[in-house]
């Protein structure tokens, strides 16, 4: 939580920088926001609306050098499209298109990834917490690169997993390979296209394959 001296410095910061404080667009001399967000605050705006929220948080973090998260986005090059960048009704409408409701949060599907309409999607933070957490090995990290996979000292591999804080065996396995598999059945089963898993494209040939053959199966069917 920032310190009050720390929120006034912020403050100034958004204020001398010449950019808006609400799109991070370029500013008149002396304001805080652009003409088109000034217009918008007028006429009653979005500030009310919680997806404008999560719109504007989003381009902040990117692109306003003052904003408090912009040393874990845009300055390690996060940036966000040009189309949600320059309009609020085209992101509304994505989003609308897309399941957003209120309380959800912004998630890009990778943490390399930029914002845009093909690598984001709504999430709630518990499943962005998911999406975002890297399991560490407690040990013997070199000789085994799975996630969720220790090397026990009787040559043998655990799998566990974390759910709800806890974290949950899997059973012991003869090889680190199995272990693994072990974990990304049990994180999918628990997480959905949220977990992080050793073998991403496994899962995707496996439900891409489970799709053809209940196709297969209606159409037997009828």
């Amino acid at each position: 939580m920032p310190t009050a001296a720390q929120q006034q410095a912020r403050k100034r910061a958004l204020q001398e920088s010449g950019l808006c404080r609400d799109c991070a667009s370029p500013a008149s001399a002396g304001r805080v926001r652009c003409a088109a967000c000034l217009t918008k605050n007028r006429n009653g705006g979005h500030n009310a609306d919680g997806l404008y929220s999560v719109w504007r948080s989003m381009i902040l973090r990117c692109h306003h050098p003052a904003h408090g998260a912009y040393e874990s986005y845009g300055a390690k090059g996060v940036s966000v499209c040009h189309e949600w960048r320059k309009s609020f009704e085209v992101f509304r409408t994505w989003a609308s298109a897309n399941g957003y409701r209120d309380g959800l949060t912004i998630d890009r599907r990778r943490a390399s990834d930029n914002y845009s309409p093909d690598t984001c999607r709504f999430a709630t933070y518990t499943q962005q917490a998911v999406n975002r957490r890297s399991y560490r090995p407690t040990r013997n990290t070199r000789l085994n690169p799975f996630r969720g996979v220790d090397r026990t000292d009787a040559r043998k591999f655990r799998a566990q997993i974390r759910i709800g804080g806890k974290k949950k065996s899997l059973g012991v396995f003869g090889t680190a390979l199995t272990a693994a598999l072990a974990y990304d059945d049990a994180a999918f089963d628990e997480y959905g296209e949220f977990a992080l898993l050793n073998f991403p494209e496994r899962k995707r040939k496996q439900e891409s394959g489970s799709q053809g053959l209940a196709r297969k199966q209606v159409a037997g069917a009828t």
